[in-house]
């Protein structure tokens, strides 16, 4: 007997459903083929993202709000930050704010050039002109100090807390991997913590349960940053979550590879001299005399496998109490590479990065797909592939600067504000230095999304000191920022026209004056259910003018209208048409008619 999906009680709203169907069942069972479709289809479309359960409390706890500055450090494969985005937009709708772009900002950063690709992939389902993807080491993420308001550090681990769902983890386990990840993990928390504003919130998290991952870690910040840190007490956010106190006492395994496999340490004074190389000071807990930070690990949470039936999991908050001081506390201090010996013991746990210990590297994506476990490490771009390059190395240019004549008839035949275009639209640089000039894709970017890429390209001092004074250099390295909201149709012999993208209709849409109309559901319907003209095709049969509904005015509006795209607007949906001389029919994907 299959038992129907549940909520999970301690996931605010109701928003947030489990099912114990296993996966071979669900791709195999007849009976569960509608359930199947209908996960497939939602996932597809942005409705709903599938991930395990532990892996949602990250967000949860970070408490985002409306016009925030966000950064995820280690976001691939990008479920939390799905969440991240899902928050800023609930708290812009709770703000009675239609206009999208106005609820802030959330940089997804990855380490694997391939894995920021496959999160731009996800991410596009959501149609987010939040989002900004970058690649860069988490611990070197090179934006301004105290910029962001929240910062997610869900960094590489062990993954030992996913064995209920991947029990091979313990063919490779071993209590040391705890040992060479440690540093990594200080250093990424340490540089989360240098961009934090004061006041501002930083969630460091793992699917491990090793001390040494965890309150080791957050132990090594409270040393380090002193009064200017605050352990934040959780106990009474999600009420329902069943969790367990943060360790004040563990051992520190002997990492040396001629030590014995039960060889331990109690306290850093055990170690031996020409073995403190390896197994660091920060490793170990609390001393006595630290008696106030021992008592204030209790506030970490932990989360067990079988107190909620999920995997398990360690989050711990910090609040920014007051700024950093200058000396001792750079982002360039914080993102010191470390020692050879520290990166060689990195080395190997490095492959649980793109996995963030498994949990969610498969459940991210399609049930139906197997994830690789061990991510690559990135490859050398093809510069002539199309689509290959960074956005600072093809950075966005302002459309008006560009294209006034192309900038001008957006505005004139959408009703758009001219404010708007000028300081929202953008193309590629690339296309504006091709030998015809014909740029293809309009993007729009958001106001705080415009400041961060004008950061990134920024320029910086020229060491060695030449006349020109300053050279352009990216400070950030920008996968993807903005979304698509025109493109150049050539339809009807027309060069100069632009079609609207349903990508980014929720962006323009609120702004439009001309082309917009509201239809009847009939003709809504009918428009919808049009079949493709061949199988696996883009294009769809059109709708003669004279077959549409009688009583709906759109029949008698078409005909006078001049060709090309049209919005219809059915209460809070819209579809992205073309008007022909004689006929309609859908500019939309596949998935979006569905």
């Amino acid at each position: 007997q299959i038992k129907p999906p549940t909520a999970l009680e301690w996931f605010p709203g109701r928003l947030a459903w489990t099912t114990t169907v296993p996966r071979q069942a669900l791709r195999r069972n007849k009976e569960l083929k509608r359930f199947h479709q209908f996960l497939m289809e939602n996932t597809s479309n942005g409705v709903i993202t599938r991930q395990e359960a532990v892996s949602m409390l990250p967000p949860l706890f970070l408490d985002v709000r409306c016009g925030m500055r966000v950064v995820d450090l280690c976001a691939a494969p990008g479920s939390k930050t799905s969440q991240l985005i899902d928050a800023l937009q609930t708290a812009r709708a709770e703000n009675k704010s239609s206009v999208a772009g106005t609820s802030g900002l959330v940089v997804a950063n990855d380490s694997d050039l391939k894995r920021c690709f496959m999160l731009v992939h996800q991410m596009k389902r959501l149609g987010s002109v939040e989002l900004v993807v970058t690649h860069h080491d988490a611990q070197r993420f090179p934006a301004p100090r105290e910029s962001f308001d929240r910062v997610l550090a869900d960094v590489p681990c062990s993954g030992d807390g996913t064995a209920r769902k991947a029990p091979d983890i313990w063919l490779k386990w071993s209590p040391t991997q705890g040992v060479g990840l440690h540093r990594l993990q200080v250093e990424i928390a340490s540089h989360g913590f240098v961009l934090l504003k004061p006041g501002g919130l930083m969630v460091y998290s793992t699917c491990s349960l090793n001390p040494l991952e965890n309150e080791a870690v957050v132990a090594e910040l409270l040393r380090k940053y002193g009064s200017k840190i605050e352990l934040v007490d959780c106990s009474h956010q999600l009420p329902a979550l069943k969790r367990r106190a943060g360790l004040q006492t563990w051992f520190v395994p002997d990492a040396s590879a001629n030590s014995r496999k039960d060889s331990f340490f109690s306290s850093f004074n055990e170690v031996p001299d020409k073995r403190r190389t390896r197994v660091a000071k920060s490793l170990f807990p609390p001393d006595a005399t630290q008696e106030e930070l021992s008592n204030s690990l209790q506030r970490c949470v932990r989360v067990l496998p079988h107190d909620n039936d999920t995997g398990g999991f360690f989050v711990a908050v910090v609040r920014k109490r007051a700024p950093l001081d200058e000396v001792g506390a750079s982002s360039e201090a914080a993102a010191t590479e470390g020692s050879k010996e520290t990166e060689l013991v990195v080395s190997e746990e490095r492959k649980k990065e793109g996995e963030k210990g498994i949990v969610g590297a498969s459940d991210d994506v399609k049930m139906d797909q197997e994830k690789d476990r061990v991510a690559s490490p990135p490859r050398k771009r093809n510069r002539a592939q199309p689509g290959s390059r960074l956005l600072t190395e093809d950075p966005l240019i302002g459309l008006n600067a560009f294209d006034e004549s192309a900038a001008s008839w957006i505005s004139e035949q959408y009703g758009l504000p001219r404010s708007f275009v000028d300081s929202s639209l953008m193309v590629r640089a690339s296309e504006s230095t091709a030998k015809d000039s014909m740029h293809r894709k309009v993007y729009f970017l958001s106001e705080p999304v415009r400041e961060l890429a004008k950061y990134a390209i920024g320029s910086r001092e020229v060491e060695d000191g030449s006349s020109e004074g300053k050279e352009n250099q990216a400070r950030l390295r920008v996968v993807h920022a903005g979304v698509r909201v025109f493109e150049r149709s050539t339809r009807d012999g027309k060069k100069d026209a632009f079609r609207v993208c349903y990508d980014g209709i929720h962006v323009v849409l609120p702004h439009m004056t001309k082309r917009v109309y509201k239809t009847c559901r009939e003709n809504f319907e009918l428009l919808l259910r049009q079949p493709r003209k061949h199988a696996g095709s883009g294009i769809v049969e059109s709708v003669r003018f004279e077959e549409l509904h009688e009583g709906d005015t759109l029949r008698e509006e078409l005909p006078v209208l001049e060709n090309g795209s049209v919005m219809l607007v059915l209460g809070n949906e819209c579809l992205v048409a073309w008007k022909g001389t004689a006929a309609i029919s859908t500019l939309m994907g596949e998935d979006d008619l569905n």
